[in-house]
């Protein structure tokens, strides 16, 4: 399913069910995309702040690097061509396939997908189902743009000195072994959007 400026795309399963529907990272599929991809080319992936760490997994797998940027397809494209990486996705669905179009468009890449399920001669559903699992969680609070940067900025260094492992690339992520969670403003509106994605569901909703 595409939007009308065909920026990005939805995958619906062949139950009717949207993949993020059922608390499933949108990025399983690019998994199963990843796994054909590195055994066809060279090259890492580039992924941004809120993409699941299913994708780390699969990269590690290949010992290919993952270059994690802000959000914003923008970086994400210059990122790609900066480090001469075979793939760039965000979670929002945009995302770049160099070896088929050194620009941002999902057609082909929607193609390749289309070629995998097809190759392998199962419905996706059952693909989707042997995947790893990831169960993510997103809360947006109306936070207003005068206050909204100190809010995060003032979290950042609170969160800093509580847990070892913290990225303030964008906002920010604080990493642990089975869960993450990144806490970023909105670059267009005035909203802090707290996102959480973890390996249990009882971790993510609580």
């Amino acid at each position: 399913l595409f939007p009308l400026d065909f920026e990005e795309f939805l995958v619906f399963k062949d139950t009717g069910f949207n993949l993020s529907d059922q608390k499933v990272a949108e990025s399983e599929l690019a998994n199963k995309e990843l796994n054909r991809l590195f055994k066809e080319q060279k090259g890492g992936i580039v992924v941004n702040a809120e993409c699941s760490n299913i994708i780390d997994a699969c990269a590690e797998k290949f010992q290919r690097e993952v270059f994690r940027v802000k959000v914003g397809h923008t970086f994400m494209i210059n990122a790609v061509n900066k480090h001469k990486a075979c793939f760039g996705i965000e979670k929002s669905g945009h995302c770049i396939m160099p070896s088929l179009a050194v620009f941002h468009d999902v057609l082909p890449v929607v193609m390749y997908i289309g070629s995998i399920i097809s190759s392998s001669g199962k419905k996706l559903s059952e693909i989707v189902d042997e995947l790893p699992r990831s169960y993510f969680y997103r809360e947006a609070f109306h936070v207003d743009y005068n206050i909204k940067d100190k809010v995060v900025e003032s979290l950042k260094v609170k969160l800093s000195k509580k847990y070892k492992k913290v990225d303030t690339m964008d906002g920010v992520r604080v990493n642990m072994d089975d869960a993450w969670v990144l806490i970023r403003g909105s670059n267009t509106e005035p909203t802090i959007r707290v996102s959480i994605e973890s390996s249990s569901e009882k971790t993510t909703l609580s």
